[in-house]
């Protein structure tokens, strides 16, 4: 999980005495190694060891970033910045079994904050454990239950445990609360085949009419109104409703072959048959 960039802690505020600004300045230079090396002076600035850990990442460090995320925990065991780095090095490290074992315990402390409930469940994602992320948005729900993307994870999740009626209810709130979801309208198409009685055709037709030409969600929807034709019989029109999607998704493609060329040259000029 891990992420683009450094990622600021919401609780350094800007002109602290730390070295947290140098180190960040180095970073901006590309100074990685004197940007590791002002940090790891730091032992007891949970700050500056939350940092060590993304330089020491970016160096290919990993030993050092685990050394350093932890490091972080413990000087601040209550921030949720330093738990949520904690977890992403871990499992960016394979160690799942860390990370499953620090959830369940961050879980009792988050029950009143729903957002964090719906991070955690990531993890819990990122994990395999599809059970333990249903737990956790369930309490998120419970706390903000017309949250669509609360929805749109749990619909997921119950899929994973092959819950199909349970996730189709939840896609069914999802595109209640957000009608313009056209990833919801493409998953809940998927779950089972309808017939004419229960199409939602007329539903998903509407959106088209609604939607940006040329998107990606334009091309979500001509796949959803693909696999429901094709469900009534209606296979010429299927047909032309996924060719439809397909042009919209060959649109969106910036592939270049000369992109490709430039990159093999760039690699010949800069390996030599020496090096």
């Amino acid at each position: 999980m891990a992420r683009a960039g450094l990622v600021t802690r919401s609780d350094i505020a800007p002109g602290v005495s730390s070295s947290v600004p140098a180190a960040r300045a180095l970073v901006q230079a590309g100074k990685l190694a004197d940007a590791a090396a002002l940090l790891a002076k730091a032992t007891d600035d949970s700050a500056a060891q939350f940092l060590l850990s993304q330089v020491a990442q970016r160096k290919g460090d990993f030993d050092g970033m685990l050394t350093a995320a932890r490091r972080a925990l413990q000087l601040d065991e209550s921030n949720w910045d330093s738990r949520f780095r904690f977890l992403e090095c871990h499992l960016y490290c394979g160690r799942a079994d860390v990370v499953r074992a620090k959830l369940l315990a961050f879980e009792s402390d988050a029950s009143d904050q729903h957002a964090t409930l719906a991070r955690l469940a990531e993890f819990h994602v990122h994990c395999l454990d599809h059970e333990g992320a249903m737990r956790c948005l369930d309490m998120a729900l419970h706390l903000s239950p017309d949250n669509a993307n609360y929805l749109f994870s749990r619909a997921a999740s119950e899929l994973a445990l092959g819950n199909i009626d349970r996730a189709e209810k939840s896609l069914d709130r999802v595109i209640e609360l957000r009608p313009a979801d056209c990833d919801a309208w493409r998953n809940r198409s998927t779950l089972r085949r309808r017939t004419a009685a229960d199409s939602t055709i007329g539903g998903i037709e509407a959106q088209l009419r609604r939607v940006t030409p040329g998107t990606a969600g334009e091309a979500q929807l001509y796949y959803a109104l693909a696999k429901e034709l094709e469900d009534i019989g209606e296979f010429a029109d299927s047909f032309v409703a996924l060719k439809r999607g397909a042009d919209v998704r060959r649109g969106l493609l910036s592939y270049r072959v000369e992109h490709d060329l430039e990159v093999m040259q760039e690699l010949r000029r800069t390996f030599t048959a020496e090096q």
